[in-house]
């Protein structure tokens, strides 16, 4: 009796097998496996080209095509219907010179680790982001292979912070797409982002890729992100394991399937708000609105006013908490930052600096390698996003409630060591309209705080009912 023909199965961004020579019993039962899993069939609106990315199991030009995740599932069903086969791996190797962790890994975070590193792909599923970048940065110290992060922009400048923190030497080889280049060994940039990279830079140019948010990102998104990579390792993570729209299973499923939950109680715990109203001994002779400009005009400039600032911050920023100071005018910015002592770290982020120069200070704050950033709050609003931040100065008046909530909150976002967020707020008291307004913010910061204390209430409830892990 001659010798089964062994099946040649190559793997690049897709696994790919002849359609002459795949044996009808494994193409039927890898038919029966993903039928359950059909993205096309969830988005039928979807144009023809839509619907072949999201089709799992493709015939095509004479072959059969499925994303690289699914390697493992087509050998796995060789083998269970006898069928010798071979793999040629085509997919992209790029070494590069080694980064080494600098955090120790939790007994849960090894354990996760250790699931990993038996495949070449897969999920884990994570809720706490600290959990997640210390996972990431030891396997792409193990992998040694140039990275590609991708996540959801909100995001991208804690990954970049995290990982620049926690690989060493970090800072020099861990940069965002925009500032990347030949020498970067880890780059992280959004879904979106990556989009606009040529298709062979997904292709060829890193050996590992991270996806996170796979429980949050849009199908079609991730379909087109995974099927155009051609790194040997993926690895995702989801912050939950489950989606609202029911996908989980299959968006798994094609970075390699689901190979570790981390508990609950790993969550960063929230952090507490503590609130800093302060007085001040600012007078002007204030009689109508006619005269608002140029009362604010003067306490912009008020000299015991600045000061009194200057010092709640430097206290701050000595205590190794990164600040946020808003004002609504440029020339109160730029004297605050004069009167900082030297030895801190300051940038201004404001209408007159170009939104390049802006981006990089915002990253460089979000780095650490800034300790205190000064901008007018719509550009904080609108652009800083990052959890960095442990302490926010409202050094001017401030009436809009939605961006104020909007900016604690942000800072409210747990990160690793973060146990409390400061805020200050400066009641002009002796100003009529200036301390109404202080008033209602007042109110506002109130809420938030107690809003803060449920949070960390119920993470601490949580964290006692639920058993200890390995």
């Amino acid at each position: 009796m001659a010798e089964p023909i062994s099946l040649e199965i190559l793997v690049d961004t897709d696994v790919q097998v002849s359609a002459d020579t795949a044996p009808k019993r494994v193409v039927d039962a890898l038919r029966r496996h993903l039928r359950p899993h059909n993205l096309a069939r969830t988005v039928q609106h979807r144009d023809h080209d839509q619907r072949a990315l999201l089709t799992l199991l493709q015939a095509h030009s004479g072959h059969y095509r499925l994303p690289q995740g699914l390697l493992r599932r087509v050998t796995e069903t060789c083998q269970r219907h006898g069928i010798p086969y071979s793999v040629v791996d085509r997919r992209a190797m790029v070494s590069c010179p080694p980064l080494r962790t600098t955090a120790q890994l939790t007994s849960s975070q090894q354990k996760a680790l250790r699931r990993l590193l038996l495949h070449d792909g897969g999920v884990i599923v994570a809720p706490s982001f600290a959990d997640r970048a210390a996972v990431a940065a030891e396997t792409i110290a193990r992998r040694r292979q140039r990275c590609l992060v991708l996540c959801d922009p909100s995001t991208a400048g804690d990954w970049a912070a995290q990982l620049a923190d926690l690989l060493h030497p970090g800072r020099p080889f861990v940069q965002r797409l925009r500032a990347a280049s030949n020498e970067t060994r880890v780059v992280v940039a959004s879904y979106e982002e990556a989009g606009q990279l040529p298709p062979g830079a997904l292709r060829q140019a890193y050996g590992l890729v991270v996806f996170d948010g796979v429980e949050a990102v849009d199908p079609l998104v991730m379909m087109k992100r995974v099927r155009a990579v051609g790194a040997r390792y993926l690895l995702g993570f989801a912050e939950r394991a489950t989606r609202g729209d029911g996908l989980h299973g299959t968006l798994f499923l094609v970075l390699g399937g689901l190979v570790h939950r981390m508990p609950a109680a790993s969550v960063n715990r929230p952090p507490q708000l503590s609130l800093h109203f302060v007085p001040t001994a600012f007078h002007f002779p204030y009689e109508g609105r006619s005269q608002y400009q140029a009362m604010v005009a003067a306490l912009a400039l008020d000299e015991e006013r600045n000061r009194q600032l200057v010092r709640d911050i430097a206290r701050e920023a000595h205590a190794e908490n990164p600040c946020v100071v808003l004002s609504e005018r440029r020339d109160h910015l730029e004297t605050l930052a004069k009167l900082l002592p030297r030895e801190i770290s300051a940038g201004q982020v404001t209408s007159a600096v170009r939104p390049a120069q802006r981006s990089e200070l915002l990253a460089r704050f979000s780095r650490g390698d800034l300790r205190v950033i000064l901008c007018t709050s719509q550009i904080a609003a609108e652009a800083l996003q990052t959890a960095t931040a442990r302490a926010l100065f409202i050094s001017f008046p401030f009436s809009y409630a939605r961006k104020l909530q909007a900016l604690v909150q942000q800072l409210l976002r747990p990160a690793s060591d973060k146990t409390t967020v400061q805020v200050y707020d400066y009641d002009d008291q002796q100003i009529s309209p200036l301390h109404r307004a202080f008033d209602k913010r007042a109110k506002l910061l109130e809420r938030l705080r107690r809003d803060a204390d449920r949070a960390h209430r119920s993470w601490a409830q949580l964290t006692l009912e639920l058993p200890g892990s390995d």
